[in-house]
């Protein structure tokens, strides 16, 4: 059974706030970006995944404005959602914080929207559709 995971895309006026990811995976360095989220605990809806993932990566309060998209990978289902934040100033929290070293460095980032086009983000037309939720 694949794995359920919920990720919130979060646009505050002209940025948008993202995980960045700097690791040495393979003998080699990588660099991107990723949607706040995870999987789906037992006995929760994707909509409460959604908002507990972000609290705990970010430590803000959102509401969701909507789902975005249903992506289907090899191993895991993902659901894409448009939220807002409701309270906090987002930093890094939960297990990323608590995992963040020198070889697997988590941050978040907030963004402007010129400058997407720039970085490694997967589902960058997610970005687009949220501005029209």
């Amino acid at each position: 059974m694949k794995r359920i995971c919920a990720r919130v895309i979060l646009i505050e006026g002209e940025y948008i706030y993202l995980m960045y990811r700097h690791k040495f995976l393979n003998q080699k360095w990588i660099t991107f970006y990723t949607y706040p989220g995870g999987g789906q605990e037992a006995d929760e809806s994707l909509e409460q995944t959604a908002v507990r993932e972000v609290k705990e990566e970010f430590c803000v309060d959102i509401k969701l404005d909507g789902l975005l998209k249903k992506v289907e990978y090899e191993e895991n289902i993902t659901y894409y959602y448009k939220g807002t934040i409701l309270s906090g100033i987002p930093k890094l929290g939960g297990e990323e914080a608590e995992r963040s070293c020198k070889t697997n460095y988590y941050e978040v980032r907030k963004i402007p929207l010129s400058e997407v086009k720039n970085i490694d983000l997967y589902h960058k037309e997610l970005i687009e559709m949220a501005k029209k939720c």
